[in-house]
């Protein structure tokens, strides 16, 4: 099994915090982090928060992060890659994405536009960013990705989404509807991520820390997937 994402805190304060109330609850959510001053799509003056919200566990399989995207405008997903891929690389990239951004608009009911920019200091404001990395020191152990949200009070400013090329290696492009251990899950599930969702508790959830041979997109994740895409809009 890998596992798919991981905690990217930057704020001792914040972890001490969350460590206490979170992960002593074996909730290993992705949290949000951002930098003072960094410029915020809302306007000026306005300045992304690194503090959160995270829904009890008790409440779904899926918890929330406690933060969504807001209005009912598509939201912009652009993706870079490393250079030097062949071309059957290129095509697994462009087509798990691909895949994965179109089950995200399925299940959430948001539009997202997809384009390919040449690094993430190239995307747009309010973006979501997906790079794909073949440096294998940005992950920790197993990990073969992770996501960072950035975030005034709930609303989700923008997403930095960084995925693994190894993954190439070890699985098969497959699709979203498919169950068991793909590149599109992966993606999907990081995408999950981005639009607010944690970790789920169903062993089988592509929501789930770990994938395995029987993940898939449950009922609980439709729902939560569904939550995600109606709050904010």
């Amino acid at each position: 099994m890998q596992k798919c994402s991981r905690n990217p805190y930057r704020n001792a304060a914040l972890l001490a915090g969350v460590l206490a109330a979170v992960v002593a609850l074996v909730l290993v959510s992705v949290l949000v982090v951002a930098a003072a001053g960094m410029a915020s799509p809302l306007g000026p003056g306005t300045r992304e928060s690194n503090a959160t919200r995270v829904t009890s566990p008790g409440a779904a399989p899926v918890v929330s992060l406690g933060a969504v995207w807001h209005g009912c405008a598509a939201v912009p997903v652009s993706y870079s890659y490393d250079q030097g891929l062949t071309d059957l690389e290129v095509a697994a990239v462009e087509g798990s994405l691909a895949r994965a951004t179109e089950g995200l608009r399925v299940l959430t009911g948001r539009q997202f536009h997809l384009q390919r920019v040449q690094a993430v200091s190239n995307a747009a404001p309010g973006t979501i960013h997906v790079s794909w990395s073949g440096d294998d020191a940005l992950f920790a152990g197993d990990e073969v990705g992770f996501t960072v949200l950035y975030f005034v009070e709930a609303q989700i400013t923008r997403a930095e989404v960084t995925i693994s090329l190894g993954l190439l290696d070890r699985y098969e492009v497959g699709n979203v509807d498919d169950r068991g251990e793909s590149v599109t899950a992966v993606v999907l599930h990081e995408l999950g991520h981005a639009v607010g969702l944690g970790h789920s508790f169903e062993s089988d959830s592509v929501m789930h820390a770990h994938h395995g041979t029987d993940t898939h997109v449950t009922s609980t994740d439709k729902l939560g997937f569904e939550q995600a895409g109606n709050a904010g809009c």
